[in-house]
């Protein structure tokens, strides 16, 4: 429609044009009318709006992947020369020229994770990447797949997975085939790895420290080698070993005291032998705290019972307890001696009640314990037996984490750990956390005469009681061990008594008392650890992590009364390595705000975090951790082809050693693709339109104007 109406009107000037006042010459009408009807033409065009459609077509490569393996494995020797020389030797060859003439390459490095390189492929690698997560990398391919439709990826890497997720399952969602050329062969080198160091985070001074170190020597067994642990260049001790058979470990302790508080920067060390693949896994690193000294605890009990005998032997038993013990007399004296008086009494860190206060416990007596408590602000572990009143903790009752006890018929019941409590350091006292959870849940049942009227908002409760032969009734379990933390005052009710029976019977129902001891001595320590009263607090679980270890991060946030604090902003600041980084942690409910990490570089990492409330701040918290050289790429020295054959097998693609590259690359798909572009352009919002049209106008008006025209 468009055109004809143009031509008509073009024509129709051009007949206008021919007489004109005054006349003009022929070649002036001519440009007029040309320049006139043009205006007219294009304004037809802004009015109708047309399109100009311009379709190209072009056989574009294939986008393939080349995936790169730059972990510490790779630096291992072959027969043939080293790991990553074969690599290198790839990307020299003309195999690698020849799939880069028909497809398009975005080439990557891997380890932990997946990091591009923009520049093209390296001429040479370091190989220092700390582990070998495969999974995740692939997920971060995957992820790339909307902004750059790959074809097919080709993996190069020894297959020596060792962190995360199945690389098998995550690459059964890959949306194309994998290639995989395998760098090493599955057999097992002459070795001497020390795979796992075992100590406590925190020590004392002047005790003894066990170090437990777990070894094994492929294809060395029988011989004798010399374990150190060192601090700096001392060697604090040292024990030989035997090398156990091919596929086994052997466990042997060191041990060593301490004499000053501090940091221990420490290191167990393997001797060497002649023939070894590497000696990068003869060595791990440990990092343990001395303390000043013991926890001074003074228990009290309102009168004698058989958890009197059996939880102070335990306590003396634990060599990081100075235990002063009371129990009270029916003349108001005790049998163990007269109460601490003076700067005895305000020597302890903790306070331990048994079934104390009660109705019978006399005035002064309570007001001397009471003074204790006020004065001297210590930490209470309170155990409720038959005769415990809360009522004589009026003025104090803040400290307690319930609002009442109201008494009932003593019954038995079994204790189950919340799930709170099971991810708490208090309750993990085995080392896996399906062992520690069943252990806890075959304990023997415990005596119970009170159920509180209520628990208060900031309190944490760890552990229930469930009476017998209704574990799964969820509405009959009773609270059975709450924690309260009043701005760094910290109180652990137990609302059962009869523990001695974790002691004596714990055995006939398949459990151990050691959760009894582990119980008793984690909530000391927790108990007694001194924190100022910051509304903000961050937390880990230890001070010290292997490299690509899970470190998960707490939060906690309080307002100005100390409860728990919600819908904060809590951003925090990480600096490792000398690079910082930041980012916002996740709400996870009564006030607490979590987050997990990896750190793959072994050193000190300082962790900072701050809290907001509508864009007041609240407070700040800091922590140093220390990160040790995982050994990861060492701890299993063999190639995995296996797994690169099913990896590739799932995503039906190739595998093949790296010498067999030409093979596996001829069989991926290089078929150029047709690509048809189409370029669309509204020409009336077209800038260079409207230009021209507002110099034709211009034009046409100097000429007339010049000739004399209206």
């Amino acid at each position: 429609m468009i055109i004809p109406i143009t031509i008509g009107m073009i024509v129709f000037l051009f007949w206008a044009y021919r007489h004109t006042v005054p006349p003009l010459k022929r070649s002036v009408r001519l440009i007029l009318g040309l320049f006139r009807g043009t205006v007219l033409g294009l304004l037809a065009v802004l009015l109708f709006g047309p399109v100009l459609r311009i379709s190209l077509s072009e056989d574009v490569p294939p986008d393939v992947a080349l995936l790169l393996d730059h972990s510490g494995s790779m630096q291992l020797p072959e027969t043939d020369g080293r790991r990553g020389e074969k690599l290198l030797g790839f990307l020299r060859s003309p195999t690698l020229e020849r799939l880069s003439n028909g497809a398009s390459i975005h080439p990557y490095l891997f380890s932990d994770r997946l990091t591009p390189l923009p520049e093209g492929l390296p001429d040479s690698l370091l190989f220092d990447g700390a582990a070998t997560d495969i999974a995740r990398s692939l997920r971060m391919l995957f992820e790339m797949v909307d902004d750059i439709p790959f074809r097919s990826a080709l993996l190069i890497s020894d297959g020596a997975n060792n962190l995360g997720e199945d690389p098998v399952r995550i690459g059964g969602l890959s949306p194309f085939p994998l290639y995989t050329l395998t760098v090493g062969k599955a057999r097992k080198k002459p070795d001497i790895i020390v795979t796992n160091i075992l100590s406590n985070d925190i020590a004392y001074q002047g005790d003894e420290v066990p170090v437990e170190v777990v070894v094994r020597g492929p294809e060395f067994a029988g011989e004798r080698i010399t374990l150190m642990l060192k601090h700096a260049d001392d060697v604090l001790d040292r024990t030989e070993v035997t090398l156990p058979p091919d596929g086994m470990e052997r466990s042997t302790h060191l041990r060593f005291v301490p004499n000053t508080p501090g940091l221990y920067s420490l290191a167990v060390e393997a001797s060497r032998l002649e023939g070894e693949l590497t000696f990068e896994n003869n060595t791990r690193d440990l990092y343990i705290r001395v303390l000043e000294s013991k926890i001074d605890v003074f228990f009290i009990a309102d009168r004698p019972n058989p958890d009197v005998s059996f939880l102070t032997r335990i306590l003396r038993s634990d060599e990081n307890i100075a235990l002063t013990t009371r129990t009270r007399r029916a003349d108001a004296g005790f049998y163990e001696g007269p109460f601490p008086e003076g700067g005895t009494a305000g020597a302890f860190d903790l306070l331990f009640c048994l079934d104390f206060p009660s109705p019978e416990t006399p005035e002064p007596l309570w007001s001397a314990v009471r003074d204790l408590i006020e004065n001297h602000r210590l930490p209470m572990f309170l155990v409720a037996g038959r005769h415990f009143q809360l009522s004589r903790f009026a003025g104090i009752e803040h400290l307690i984490p319930v609002t009442g006890l109201r008494k009932r018929h003593e019954q038995l019941v079994l204790p189950k750990l919340t799930p709170e409590g099971a991810a708490h350091s208090v309750f993990s006292i085995l080392d896996n956390p399906y062992a520690n959870m069943n252990a806890w849940h075959l304990l023997p049942p415990l005596f119970v005469c009170s159920r509180p009227a209520g628990i208060k908002p900031d309190s944490r409760l760890w552990l229930e009681g469930v009476p017998e032969g209704i574990v799964t009734l969820e509405s009959a379990a009773a609270p059975l061990v709450i924690s309260r933390d009043l701005g760094g005052r910290k109180t652990l009710l137990v609302l059962g008594y009869g523990l001695y029976r974790w002691d004596l019977l714990a055995e006939s129902v398949g459990g151990t008392n050691e959760i009894l001891k582990g119980f008793l001595s984690k909530s000391m320590r927790w108990l007694v650890t001194r924190e100022e009263q910051e509304r903000v607090r961050l937390s880990t679980s230890k001070m010290s992590y292997r490299a690509g270890e899970d470190v998960d991060f707490i939060v906690q946030v309080y307002d100005e009364m100390y409860r728990p604090l919600e819908r904060a902003v809590v951003n925090m600041i990480v600096e490792s390595g000398g690079q910082t980084r930041s980012f916002r942690l996740d709400e996870a409910g009564s006030g607490r705000y979590r987050s997990r990490q990896r750190f793959f570089n072994p050193g000190s990492v300082n962790i900072e975090v701050e809290a907001f409330l509508d864009e007041v701040r609240l407070g700040r918290d800091e922590l140093d951790l220390f990160i040790t050289a995982s050994g990861r790429e060492y701890l299993s020295t063999e190639s995995d082809p296996g797994l690169m054959e099913t990896l590739a097998a799932v995503t039906g693609g190739q595998a093949g050693p790296v010498d067999s590259a030409e093979v596996i690359i001829g069989r991926m798909d290089l078929n150029p693709e047709r690509r048809v572009r189409i370029r669309e352009t509204v020409l009336a919002r077209d800038p260079l339109l409207l230009a021209v049209l507002m110099i034709l106008l211009a034009a046409e008006w100097f000429i007339r104007r010049r000739r004399g025209m209206d």
